[in-house]
């Protein structure tokens, strides 16, 4: 499944402070665009032409040569710093930049990862600026008080979620990597959550296993006014929550409430049925939740069902539970965490 957000709407950033021993910091800081030596920025040329000037050139005729050009200077330092970029060469940049990365990332310790999702119009991240400042403030400083940067260099640094270097820090000590871990996704805020799964790279039915989607669907019902309790697994299936809420006039309502993760295959009609069993039996309001989408057969049937018996069932497909998912986040869709690395 496709997370369906607007892309225009909502922009990820990631700011990581980094612990590392001095030996570490020349790869460190070339890789990130400013020059380990002279102490400045990259140019705008040294970075675009690197690649494909290491990628068409041979290396010995680059470490020999005499021109006093920026980029071929520049070329030598990457070769004498990364002796092993050759290795991955013959890909495409970004694959190539982001095994430098990786390598980089076996040497530095992250030990404080931060998130910022904000508006991408200019008017609003305008007025969203002193809160957007005074968090990097926090987060700079909470970075130096972590006992593990003590007698190294620290580098805090901002970029985006969705660059090279973002990708290779979510999978190996990001959110996405503590997700995949297994962690349990109540240990995160609902807003920032949210605004995580809507913003990832991946579609979160990727990032998530059925326990954390069940957790997933259980938050997205509280929020919308149920009480909600996990229920034991059995072989029989048919709710994998209870919800309870009480009216406006008092009365105290129940539904059950499945959620299901399918790895490829749509909801059959069979487990709808199954669902539809329980309910009848035991209660007359249930939500079926998925991932993915039910198939024509399931929903033609459950309407059937439906004209027949007073009970109620929804079925909500991966699309309408991002709709759900949505209405979590923030009004002013700026939320932040600080994610203190192990």
């Amino acid at each position: 499944m496709k997370n369906v957000t607007n892309s225009n709407s909502t922009y990820n950033e990631m700011y990581v402070a980094f612990a590392m021993e001095k030996n570490s910091t020349q790869r460190f800081e070339l890789i990130t665009g400013f020059h380990p030596f002279e102490k400045r920025m990259l140019t705008e040329r040294e970075e675009r032409q690197i690649f494909s000037f290491l990628s068409l050139v041979n290396h010995t005729e680059i470490i020999n040569s005499k021109v006093d050009l920026d980029y071929i200077k520049t070329a030598k330092l990457y070769l004498k710093l990364f002796p092993e970029l050759h290795n991955y060469l013959g890909t495409s940049e970004q694959s190539f930049y982001k095994k430098l990365w990786q390598v980089v990332l076996n040497e530095v310790l992250p030990v404080k990862i931060g998130y910022v999702f904000s508006p991408y119009a200019t008017a609003t991240r305008t007025l969203l600026k002193d809160k957007i400042d005074k968090f990097k403030s926090e987060f700079h400083d909470l970075s130096y008080q972590d006992l593990r940067t003590k007698n190294k260099i620290v580098w805090t640094m901002p970029f985006p979620a969705s660059s090279e270097f973002g990708v290779v820090v979510e999978e190996k000590v990001g959110i996405g990597s503590a997700l995949k871990g297994g962690i349990s996704i109540n240990q995160f805020p609902s807003g920032f959550l949210s605004n995580y799964l809507l913003n990832s790279q991946q579609s979160f039915d990727k990032l998530l296993n059925a326990n954390q989607f069940e957790e997933l669907v259980g938050v997205v019902y509280e929020n919308e006014g149920w009480k909600i309790k996990r229920t034991k697994k059995t072989r029989d299936g048919g709710k994998d929550l209870i919800a309870t809420k009480i009216t406006d006039s008092g009365e105290k309502i129940m539904a059950y409430i499945e959620a299901k993760k399918p790895d490829k295959n749509k909801i059959k009609v069979e487990q709808v049925r199954e669902f539809y069993g329980v309910i009848r039996d035991e209660t007359n309001r249930g939500y079926f939740v998925t991932s993915s989408v039910f198939t024509r057969d399931a929903k033609r049937w459950l309407q059937k069902k439906l004209n027949l018996a007073p009970v109620t069932i929804e079925l909500i497909e991966g699309k309408e539970l991002i709709s759900k998912l949505s209405k979590l986040i923030d009004g002013n869709a700026f939320t932040y965490f600080h994610n203190t690395t192990p």
